[in-house]
Protein backbone atom coordinates (compact mmCIF):
# COMPACT_ATOMS: atom_id res chain seq x y z
CA UNK A 1 0.00 0.00 0.00
CA UNK A 2 1.58 3.49 -1.10
CA UNK A 3 0.84 5.86 1.37
CA UNK A 4 2.19 9.10 0.08
CA UNK A 5 1.38 9.50 -3.88
CA UNK A 6 3.93 12.70 -4.38
CA UNK A 7 6.62 12.36 -2.20
CA UNK A 8 10.01 13.21 -3.52
CA UNK A 9 12.38 10.16 -2.21
CA UNK A 10 15.58 12.04 -2.47
CA UNK A 11 13.25 15.22 -0.34
CA UNK A 12 12.52 12.20 2.14
CA UNK A 13 16.43 11.22 2.13
CA UNK A 14 17.35 15.26 3.41
CA UNK A 15 14.82 15.25 5.91
CA UNK A 16 16.17 11.85 7.98
CA UNK A 17 18.17 13.03 11.21
CA UNK A 18 21.85 13.34 10.82
CA UNK A 19 21.48 13.20 6.65
CA UNK A 20 24.14 15.22 4.80
CA UNK A 21 22.20 18.04 4.04
CA UNK A 22 20.68 18.67 7.12
CA UNK A 23 23.94 18.35 9.61
CA UNK A 24 25.51 21.11 6.71
CA UNK A 25 22.76 23.18 7.57
CA UNK A 26 23.28 22.82 10.83
CA UNK A 27 27.09 23.30 10.96
CA UNK A 28 26.60 26.66 8.98
CA UNK A 29 24.39 27.51 11.24
CA UNK A 30 26.02 27.25 14.20
CA UNK A 31 29.02 28.82 12.82
CA UNK A 32 26.30 32.14 11.68
CA UNK A 33 25.90 32.04 15.66
CA UNK A 34 29.45 31.87 16.96
CA UNK A 35 30.60 34.51 14.32
CA UNK A 36 27.44 37.01 15.26
CA UNK A 37 28.27 36.00 19.27
CA UNK A 38 31.32 37.60 18.65
CA UNK A 39 30.20 40.56 17.17
CA UNK A 40 28.05 43.38 18.74
CA UNK A 41 24.97 41.98 17.37
CA UNK A 42 23.86 39.16 19.16
CA UNK A 43 20.87 36.28 18.28
CA UNK A 44 18.66 35.00 20.46
CA UNK A 45 17.16 31.66 19.58
CA UNK A 46 14.61 29.69 21.19
CA UNK A 47 13.55 26.12 20.19
CA UNK A 48 10.20 24.19 20.51
CA UNK A 49 9.44 20.41 19.61
CA UNK A 50 6.28 18.46 19.79
CA UNK A 51 5.69 15.67 21.89
CA UNK A 52 2.11 14.04 20.59
CA UNK A 53 2.93 11.79 17.47
CA UNK A 54 1.50 12.55 14.68
CA UNK A 55 -1.28 9.71 12.84
CA UNK A 56 -2.81 10.47 9.46
CA UNK A 57 -5.98 8.83 7.65
CA UNK A 58 -5.79 7.86 4.30
CA UNK A 59 -7.97 5.64 1.96
CA UNK A 60 -6.52 1.81 1.61
CA UNK A 61 -6.14 0.45 -2.03
CA UNK A 62 -9.36 -0.75 -1.39
CA UNK A 63 -11.33 1.99 -0.15
CA UNK A 64 -11.04 1.34 3.90
CA UNK A 65 -9.89 4.39 6.17
CA UNK A 66 -6.63 3.31 7.59
CA UNK A 67 -4.88 5.21 10.43
CA UNK A 68 -0.96 5.40 9.74
CA UNK A 69 1.40 6.46 12.86
CA UNK A 70 3.94 8.85 11.71
CA UNK A 71 4.95 9.23 15.49
CA UNK A 72 7.11 12.22 16.37
CA UNK A 73 8.13 14.36 13.21
CA UNK A 74 10.70 16.59 15.52
CA UNK A 75 11.80 14.94 18.91
CA UNK A 76 13.57 16.67 21.42
CA UNK A 77 17.09 16.07 20.23
CA UNK A 78 16.78 17.22 16.69
CA UNK A 79 15.02 20.28 18.09
CA UNK A 80 17.60 22.56 19.82
CA UNK A 81 20.82 24.33 18.70
CA UNK A 82 24.12 22.93 20.91
CA UNK A 83 23.93 24.93 24.13
CA UNK A 84 19.95 25.53 24.46
CA UNK A 85 17.12 23.58 25.89
CA UNK A 86 14.20 23.07 23.70
CA UNK A 87 10.82 23.88 24.82
CA UNK A 88 7.99 20.97 24.44
CA UNK A 89 4.88 21.70 23.24
CA UNK A 90 1.89 19.64 23.97
CA UNK A 91 0.56 18.75 20.52
CA UNK A 92 1.40 17.07 16.87
CA UNK A 93 3.95 18.35 14.35
CA UNK A 94 1.11 20.09 12.29
CA UNK A 95 -0.65 21.22 15.59
CA UNK A 96 1.78 22.76 17.58
CA UNK A 97 1.44 26.54 16.26
CA UNK A 98 -2.26 26.12 15.93
CA UNK A 99 -3.29 26.90 19.34
CA UNK A 100 -7.44 26.28 20.62
CA UNK A 101 -7.32 28.77 22.92
CA UNK A 102 -4.73 31.39 24.60
CA UNK A 103 -4.56 28.74 27.85
CA UNK A 104 -2.44 26.23 26.22
CA UNK A 105 0.59 26.07 27.49
CA UNK A 106 2.52 26.38 24.14
CA UNK A 107 0.92 29.18 23.16
CA UNK A 108 2.04 30.48 26.92
CA UNK A 109 5.40 29.41 26.48
CA UNK A 110 5.30 31.54 22.94
CA UNK A 111 3.92 34.72 24.18
CA UNK A 112 5.88 34.83 27.16
CA UNK A 113 9.41 34.39 25.43
CA UNK A 114 8.05 36.91 22.34
CA UNK A 115 6.99 39.47 25.51
CA UNK A 116 10.40 39.42 27.58
CA UNK A 117 12.02 39.85 23.99
CA UNK A 118 9.68 42.90 23.10
CA UNK A 119 10.30 44.29 26.62
CA UNK A 120 14.78 44.23 25.83
CA UNK A 121 13.53 46.09 22.64
CA UNK A 122 12.65 49.03 24.92
CA UNK A 123 15.16 49.28 26.86
CA UNK A 124 18.30 50.87 26.24
CA UNK A 125 21.12 48.89 24.49
CA UNK A 126 23.54 48.70 27.40
CA UNK A 127 20.41 47.65 29.25
CA UNK A 128 20.67 44.30 27.67
CA UNK A 129 23.36 41.98 25.79
CA UNK A 130 20.85 40.44 23.37
CA UNK A 131 18.99 42.24 20.23
CA UNK A 132 16.17 39.67 19.44
CA UNK A 133 15.59 37.44 16.60
CA UNK A 134 13.28 34.11 16.09
CA UNK A 135 12.72 30.64 15.37
CA UNK A 136 10.62 27.95 15.87
CA UNK A 137 10.87 24.27 15.06
CA UNK A 138 13.61 21.75 13.99
CA UNK A 139 17.08 22.68 13.13
CA UNK A 140 18.59 19.24 12.74
CA UNK A 141 16.22 17.00 10.99
CA UNK A 142 13.19 14.57 12.36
Amino acid sequence: MKVFSTTNDENMKDLKERSGKLMNINDNFYKFIKIRDQSKSHLNIVCFFETIGTHVKRKSGIGLNVSINLGIIVPKASATVQGLDPIPIEDTHSRMCKFDDQNRNGYKNITETLSQWIKKLHEPEAAHEMPVSLIFGSLSGG
